[in-house]
């Protein structure tokens, strides 16, 4: 399990993995991605709820992406790598690695036992020990948000992408993620349609649409849930963006934590 975090995160991140922890009833690992902001004293508040896991701090990430991917042939991505915190998501996790993660997002709580996320998980093992494809696993979205059109995305994409992906459950092989095709996205796009907020989004949507992707229920991993629906508990899953954010400061934390 991976997290993107940092100062302003970190407890958000806490009470996802630790519900996700109880519903599951498995030992999580908790692997944490530095945004640049973690302190020492956060991670290690992380660690004793979490023993298993490493971090990767900002700096070694940095490090790695310098060497792996150097400027001169990576231009756009080095360009967003450092006014885009989201693209961490891709790189810091995946970049130079290999096999099935699972990142989440921080601002989600889990209500009740994730089975059709378990058995996502369950299957990309089995499927990565026997050399098969990894089928990429994601959220369905409140509204489409990639931030760019899809015409311009199907053309770079050479396939049809499937309608409001989320990715605050975001399941991915490393071996899916092509880097000089990424640059070479991340160029066009800007170039044709300028930066957006939800270019990781874009991104990772474009990747999965190859590949078949397992989409959790909507009505079960509930994407931008009503105050109503938080209080009820409802779903497996809550991803609380934009205007239910909230919800989790005032009252989700409090319900998930009983």
């Amino acid at each position: 399990m991976w997290y993107l975090t940092g100062a302003r995160f970190w407890y958000q991140t806490a009470f996802c993995a630790w519900t996700l922890a109880r519903w599951s009833g498995r030992r999580l690992v908790l692997n944490l991605a530095d945004d640049g902001s973690l302190s020492i004293a956060q991670e290690q508040a992380l660690r004793r709820l979490f023993t298993l896991g490493k971090t990767i701090w900002r700096h070694t990430s940095s490090e790695q992406f310098q060497h792996l991917l150097p400027e001169p042939r990576y231009p756009t991505l080095h360009a967003r790598w450092h006014d885009y915190i989201n693209l961490h998501k891709l790189t810091a996790i995946h970049l130079g690695s290999s096999g099935p993660k699972l990142l989440l997002d921080s601002d989600m709580l889990f209500f009740a036992r994730p089975n059709a996320l378990l058995s996502w998980w369950d299957g990309t093992l089995t499927s990565a020990a026997a050399g098969e494809p990894v089928q990429p696993c994601l959220m369905v979205d409140c509204e489409e948000a990639y931030g760019y059109s899809p015409e311009l995305m199907r053309e770079l994409a050479g396939v049809p992408i499937p309608p409001l992906l989320n990715v605050g459950v975001c399941g991915l092989s490393s071996e899916t993620l092509d880097w000089d095709e990424l640059e070479s996205w991340c160029h066009t796009l800007r170039e044709c349609e300028g930066t957006s907020y939800y270019l990781e989004q874009a991104l990772v949507a474009m990747l999965a649409a190859r590949l078949s992707p397992n989409v959790l229920p909507r009505e079960q991993y509930i994407t931008f849930p009503s105050r109503p629906q938080t209080l009820a508990r409802l779903g497996v899953l809550q991803h609380y963006v934009a205007d239910s954010k909230p919800w989790y400061f005032r009252e989700a934390w409090r319900l998930a934590s009983r």
